[in-house]
C-alpha cells in the first residue's frame, strides 16, 4: 500500500495571512491558532505578530522571525526554533519543555512563567537567566556570571553574590538587589531603575553614561565608577 507524503499543516490566521515558508505575517493576529507540527520554517516574518495561546507544539520554527513576538501562553513543547531571531519576544507563561533553542537569538525576551524541562536546549546563560526570574536568586553565588543584556526585571536578587559579574545591558529594572554584592560588576549600560539597591556594594563596580539608577540614587556616592572618566 502506498505511503503518503506528509504534508505541512497550513492555515489562515486574521486578515487572510497563510504563513508558509517565506511568506511574510508580520504583525499578525495569529492568537489561537493550531500549528502543531506544522512548519513556518526557512525565513518565515512573523515579527510582532501575536501567537497568544496559540499551539505550536512540534512546529518547525527554524530562523522564523519572530522579533518582538506575542507567545504568551503559546504552546511550543517540543518545537524547533535553531536560530530563530526571538529577540524582545513575550514568552510569558509559555511552554517550552523539549523545545530546541540552540542559536536562538532571545535578546531581551520575557521568561516570566516560562515552563522549561531537562530536555528544553537553551544557551546556558539563558537558562541561568529563566532560573533567577521564576526561580529566584536570594543569596546565590553569582560571582563572575555572564548575564550580558539578560532580561532579569523584578529578580529577587537579595543577598545574591554578584562580585565581577558581567551584567552589562541587563534588564534590572525593579529588580530586588537588597545587600547585593556588585564589587566589580560589570553595569554599562544595565537598565537598574526601580531596583532596590539599599545595602548593596557597589564598590569598584564599572557603569557607563547610559546605565539608569533608581530615582536620586548617586553611584558615585555608593563606590561606583563611571566608565570614560
Amino acid at each position: 500500500m502506498p505511503t503518503e507524503t506528509p504534508t505541512e499543516t497550513p492555515f489562515v490566521a486574521t486578515g487572510g495571512c497563510t504563513p508558509a515558508p517565506r511568506a511574510n505575517c508580520d504583525g499578525a493576529n495569529l492568537q489561537g491558532v493550531n500549528l502543531g507540527g506544522g512548519s513556518l520554517h526557512d525565513g518565515v516574518a512573523l515579527d510582532n505578530a501575536s501567537f497568544v495561546g496559540a499551539n505550536l507544539s512540534n512546529a518547525d520554527l527554524t530562523y522564523a522571525n519572530l522579533w518582538r513576538t506575542n507567545l504568551h501562553m503559546a504552546d511550543l513543547r517540543s518545537a524547533n526554533l535553531v536560530g530563530a531571531d526571538l529577540g524582545g519576544a513575550n514568552l510569558t507563561y509559555a511552554d517550552l519543555r523539549g523545545a530546541n533553542l540552540i542559536g536562538a537569538d532571545l535578546l531581551y525576551v520575557e521568561l516570566t512563567g516560562v515552563k522549561l524541562d531537562a530536555t528544553t536546549q537553551i544557551d546556558a546563560k539563558l537558562r541561568l537567566a529563566w532560573e533567577l526570574v521564576n526561580e529566584g536568586g536570594s543569596g546565590r553565588n553569582l560571582s563572575g556570571a555572564d548575564l550580558e543584556e539578560a532580561n532579569l526585571r523584578g529578580a529577587n536578587l537579595e543577598a545574591a553574590e554578584l562580585r565581577k559579574a558581567n551584567l552589562s545591558g541587563a534588564d534590572l529594572s525593579g529588580a530586588n538587589l537588597r545587600a547585593a554584592d556588585l564589587w566589580g560588576a560589570r553595569l554599562s549600560g544595565a537598565d537598574l531603575s526601580g531596583a532596590d539597591l539599599s545595602g548593596a556594594d557597589l564598590d569598584f563596580s564599572k557603569y557607563s553614561a547610559d546605565t539608569k539608577w533608581p530615582e536620586h540614587f548617586d553611584p558615585l556616592t555608593k563606590g561606583a565608577v563611571l566608565l570614560g572618566d
